[in-house]
């Protein structure tokens, strides 16, 4: 794609677009004052990527600063009022069952309560081996933060926030690569071919409902709440459902399923964008505001609320870092005049 039509989203996702607003390069100045002149009417577009960035990057010349220092006190005392994150606490009704549990109190004799033990923790390790035959190796990425890892075969797989990626330890023993995962990542997968010499090894990604089959691919999986989307960035991808319909993918393709209509959507996807959460960012070019809440939600374990269904279905066209909530929160509201305040585990926007 050429520049002439670029959105305000790409620029400000183009490398050097960004050297000539963010490090004022001599050659990059150069060149994209000669690119305006040349095409005065994306203007517009260009002041609007501009200001996407330096939102992002905060630069001070570019805001009032009392305007600024007041957004972010305020967010903070509110951040601070809340606490860590945390689940909130539910409370328990007497008739719920453990309610009549917590108030049931036997009368143990210890001899026994360590005959028990000793059973519980026997099958605990146990059972799993007499089922799955091996010990599984099992990595996790807490809200807020990201993890790059090598697997054994070599292949690369970044965590995002709020994710989980389990395999048994000697899956490359394995007639195929077997890992199964909760939440998002993105692979690159290394080709692997069998002892015969003859075949690929399979890589084979298990989702709810559908299993992701690739031989040296890079693609991304996003898999939560019901949902799954998979967007293939280079190499083959076949999606199997449980009920046995295959769909293959091509480069550029994204397939969405939902537990919910049990149908694969396919549509063409700008992977960059998709997996801007790599490099810690959220683009939002033209999504609603209910969109950005379940990003929230998903990175961060906070729930968003809005003052007004309005105000939920407002579109933004933005890019915001996701290294911490309190960024995200001032940036809206100085690009977008966007009010965040937090109650316990819960943010109400305004």
């Amino acid at each position: 794609m050429t520049y002439n039509y670029y959105t305000a989203i790409d620029f400000a996702m183009d490398a050097y677009f960004q050297r000539w607003v963010l490090t004022r390069d001599a050659e990059a100045v150069h060149y994209w004052q000669s690119w305006l002149e040349l095409h005065p009417e994306k203007q517009a577009v260009i002041e609007e990527a501009r200001d996407l960035l330096l939102a992002q990057n905060f630069k001070e010349d570019e805001w009032p600063r009392e305007r600024m220092i007041a957004v972010q006190e305020r967010i903070k005392k509110s951040l601070a009022a809340a606490g860590p994150y945390q689940a909130l606490a539910v409370p328990k009704e007497k008739n719920k069952p453990e309610y009549l549990w917590s108030s049931w109190k036997p009368d143990w004799n210890p001899r026994w309560m360590a005959i028990a033990a000793s059973v519980i923790l026997l099958v605990s390790v146990l059972l799993p081996l007499y089922f799955f035959g091996q010990e599984e190796e099992v990595f996790a990425t807490a809200y807020g933060e990201t993890q790059s890892l090598v697997l054994p075969d070599g292949s690369e797989v970044i965590l995002n926030a709020n994710s989980r990626l389990r395999f048994v330890k000697d899956w490359q023993q394995k007639e195929a690569r077997q890992v199964w995962l909760e939440g998002e990542a993105f692979f690159k997968v290394s080709k692997l071919i069998s002892p015969s010499g003859k075949e690929a090894i399979k890589f084979i990604v298990h989702l709810e409902d559908l299993d992701v089959e690739v031989v040296g691919t890079a693609f991304n999986v996003n898999h939560r709440s019901g949902k799954i989307e998979v967007s293939l960035d280079e190499g083959i991808v076949d999606l199997k459902m449980t009920g046995g319909e295959r769909l293959r993918m091509k480069p550029g393709d994204m397939i969405a399923y939902s537990a919910e209509t049990q149908r694969l959507d396919k549509s063409s996807v700008n992977l960059e964008k998709v997996t801007a959460w790599r490099k810690h960012q959220m683009i939002l070019d033209g999504q609603p505001l209910s969109e950005l809440a379940l990003l929230i939600k998903n990175y961060y374990g906070v729930d968003v609320r809005f003052s007004s269904p309005e105000l939920a279905d407002r579109k933004i066209r933005t890019v915001l870092p996701t290294d911490k909530l309190e960024t995200v929160l001032t940036t809206l509201e100085m690009m977008y005049d966007v009010q965040s305040e937090r109650k316990g585990n819960e943010i109400l926007m305004k």
